[in-house]
Order: structure tokens, then sequence, then C-alpha cells
């Protein structure tokens, strides 16, 4: 990082330049910073100096304080993030079959293949996120986690070369550092796009070897959920795939995968074996009270009813159930749920209190849930007689003492 880099950053943080002379520039911060007014930070300017190295140095690490940044994220702010990120990408060509047209790309080509790499992608970071971390995360935060590195790790488009449709991805490695608190996940996060790579993109499907391997280290719905996708823009009739580097040379070119390596890869499922796929739906009906039951047709749900599939919903609790004893809410409370897709497992949250929950089943839902409640219940009774608290001990007193009737 040079002097002028550091400058540059500063100055687009409303630092201004107050005094200069042989050996420094010395800036003045933001009033917002809260620096007493006679206070400038001086910057080395003199590279023949012995000690410049180490002035800079100095200077750097007073910025990354204040800032409260590491010298990385500091080095990708001044310009280089994009060449970061171009430096961990994974590069693509598209070519038209359509020779009609002079092999030019439709968009719905386009749109096609990074919709199936997306999907593909998102499934595989999903899947090895929960086999890496299922049994290491404490349940009530591991939902919640998930989604802050889903926020920061989604395909960017870094590269584009128009002519050729050939384009780069690539995910951050900076930016939300210090929201994924877990440091065996942000440093999973750091490296999974190379793990994506070389797992998914570089397989060679024409390798007995290395079908067998696939396999072995997925199920048949994880190689579903992560293969199909890229497997059907990869023998899609339209366009052709390749691989490249980052000039945009060709270094490899997908061959249509045969029917035989796709069956071997997602074998059919017997009707009687396969896990049922749910919905959850939200209905508009008219119910006759004066009887005791009624029945909904899929039909019925398709053609004659207000309903719409729902992948997100909430629900209220009114109170907890503790030794026995049911204490309500002044109001009730709202909680959160996100469907997995064929609703196999649902997400649980409520952020008041930091609860995040994966449920397996739609009925344990809001069971989970209360019983999570009625633990910090309790914990908030031992916290009554305790004189000092942290701040997550703080929010839970303060949410107990304001939502529950006739506390004490």
């Amino acid at each position: 990082m040079t002097n002028r880099e550091v400058i540059e950053f500063l100055q687009r943080h409303s630092w201004v330049v107050v005094n200069e002379n042989a050996k420094f520039i010395y800036l003045k911060p933001p009033a917002d910073l809260g620096f007493d007014e006679k206070f400038s930070l001086p910057i080395p300017i003199n590279k023949e100096k012995t000690d410049y190295e180490d002035l800079l140095n100095r200077a750097i690490d007073t910025i990354c304080q204040i800032y409260e940044r590491d010298r990385n994220e500091l080095f990708y702010d001044v310009g280089n993030y994009l060449e970061k990120l171009k430096s961990n990408a994974i590069f693509f060509k598209i070519d038209s079959q359509e020779v009609m047209f002079d092999r030019t790309l439709e968009i719905d080509n386009i749109y096609d293949f990074l919709k199936n790499l997306d999907s593909s992608y998102r499934n595989y970071l999903k899947i090895d996120f929960q086999k890496r971390f299922e049994n290491v995360l404490p349940t009530k935060t591991i939902n919640k986690i998930y989604k802050q590195v889903l926020k920061y790790t989604s395909l960017r488009l870094v590269d584009l070369e128009f002519a050729s449709f050939s384009f780069g991805v690539a995910t951050d490695q900076i930016m939300g550092k210090d929201q994924i608190e877990h440091k065996d996940v942000a440093d999973w996060r750091r490296d999974v796009l190379s793990h994506y790579k070389n797992e998914v993109i570089n397989i060679d499907f024409n390798s007995k070897e290395e079908v067998e391997a696939l396999l072995n280290k997925f199920s048949d719905r994880e190689r579903k959920k992560i293969f199909e996708p890229l497997i059907s823009s990869i023998n899609s009739k339209d366009y052709k795939v390749s691989i490249t580097n980052p000039k945009f040379e060709r270094k490899k070119t997908y061959s249509r995968i045969p029917k035989s390596t796709v069956d071997v890869l997602f074998p059919a499922v017997n009707p009687e074996d396969e896990e049922p796929s749910f919905e959850v739906m939200q209905i508009i009906i008219p119910v006759d009270k004066s009887k005791d039951s009624f029945t909904i047709k899929r039909k019925q749900l398709e053609e004659d009813l207000f309903s719409t599939v729902k992948r997100d919903f909430p629900f209220t609790v009114d109170g907890i159930d503790f030794h026995n004893e049911y204490r309500h809410f002044n109001n009730p409370i709202i909680v959160q749920v996100e469907a997995e897709e064929g609703g196999h497992r649902f997400y649980v949250s409520y952020d008041p209190l930091n609860i995040s929950l994966v449920v397996n089943e739609f009925k344990s839902i809001r069971t989970m849930f209360v019983q999570a409640l009625g633990e910090l219940y309790g914990q908030y009774l031992d916290l009554l007689d305790q004189k000092e608290t942290n701040e997550y001990e703080t929010i839970i007193i303060d949410f107990f003492n304001t939502n529950l009737k006739n506390n004490r």
C-alpha cells in the first residue's frame, strides 16, 4: 500500500490536508470521528528516508484502528477490490448453436445459464454449510448465521467481454467479515467458491472415476440439487458452455453428457419411496360452521380458491407455559417461519430475542419455539437476582419485563 493510496483513502473519508513539509503530509479528520481539534495524522512522503516504511506502517495501523478494519480491507477499499474478486473468479464463455442468426445469443440463453449456475451454486453453498456446521453451531443461531453467509457470499459478475459473451463470476471474501462472527464459518466462506469450482465446475462427467466420486460424496437428493441445473445448461441444444482463463481463452468446452451418466447421477425414484413434497399455502375459503369437518381437493386449490403458496409465513404466541403456569403476554408476539423448498425443513426466527431454530416437521414448529422461549424465561428468572448482566442478558430481562402481564 503506497502513501498515495493511504492519502486517497483518507480524502474519500472526508479527511482534509492541513499542512505539508518535506517529510509529511498532515491530514485532519472529520469532526464526527470525535478527535481533538488540534489532531492531524502525518503521512510520510519522502521515500528516501530510512524510516519511511516504518512511519507509513504506523500510519496504516492507526487508520485500521480508527475504522476497525484489517489491512486487507483497507487495501481493497482503495481501488483493488474488483481486482481481488477477479483473482478468485471462475470464467465462462457461452456460444450459440443457432447458425441461422450467425450464432448470436438470445437473451433467454444467457438468462438460462446464469439462472442455472446461480441455482447450482446456492444449493451447493447451503448443502456444504449444513454438512460442516449443523452439529457445530448452536441450533438457535445456525439459521441466522447462514442468512448472513448467503447475504455476503452471492455470485457477482466481475468481468465481461460482450462480443463473445465471456464473463467471470466471483464471491466476495472481505465485505461482511465483521458480521460473520464465527471464525470457522468465516474461514469456510473465504474458500467456498474454490471448493465449488473443484467439486462441481471442474468435474469431468466423462470420467467414470470422477462420477463415482460424486456418488460417494453427495446423496441422490444433494446431487440433484447441485448438478441438475448445471447439466441442464451443459446439455442445452441452444448453446455451448466453456470454461476459460481470465483472458477468456478456452480451457475446456463441456461436451454433452450422455443419458446413461445422467441416469447414474440422478437415479429414478420409486414413487412409493419418494420423499413427500409439501407446500405451505395460504387459503381463503367459505366454511360451513354447522359441519364438523370439510375436505379440500387439490383441483380446488388450483382452480377454485383464493390460494397462494407461501415460502415464509408468521405465527403468533400469546404467552409462556412454564412449570404448568401459563403467563400471558400483553400482546401476542409474531414469529417468522421460512419453509425450505419441498417443506422438509423450516427456519424459525424471532429477532428480538435472537431465537433461530431449524425444525424438520411442520407440526413441531410451535412446540419447539415455545420450548426455546420457556428456556429463556427460566434464564430470565435466574437473572433477576443478578446484579451484573451482559448485553444479551439485559435484552432478555427487558423483553420479559415489558411483555409479560402482571409482571412482578
